[in-house]
């Protein structure tokens, strides 16, 4: 790039978003106009359909589906949801599609997902 943006953790465009999460999910770690591509979710008969951004040439980036009940450190945990679908968005990201089976409520009344990178 011809200069340095910092290490992961730094927020070199000042939006609030790590170098990293940019990278991974879609922004700009130089450009806090560019936004991210949107987490979407719906909601139907007997599952959730969760999409999220992501990288298609990963370059060793795993990206880790978590659910939890109540955003507790410590209650978060992987869960491998079915794939149904990919769109490519652009020649760098894509939108994966998961499916979440309402089972994973639990007879509870929320259900918390995010989606972790690690590399």
């Amino acid at each position: 790039l011809g200069f340095d943006i910092g290490s992961e953790d730094e927020d070199f465009d000042g939006d609030g978003v790590s170098n990293f999460i940019e990278y991974v999910f879609g922004g700009s770690p130089m450009d806090s106009s560019v936004q991210m591509f949107p987490v979407k979710m719906k909601n139907t008969a007997g599952t959730l359909l969760y999409s999220h951004a992501r990288r298609i040439d990963s370059n060793g980036l795993t990206y880790q589906v978590q659910t939890s009940y109540n955003l507790e450190p410590g209650s978060w945990k992987d869960i491998y949801p079915t794939l149904v679908n990919r769109l490519p968005m652009d020649d760098q990201f894509e939108i994966v599609e998961h499916e979440i089976a309402n089972q994973e409520l639990n007879g509870k009344s929320a259900l918390f997902i995010r989606v972790k990178a690690i590399k």
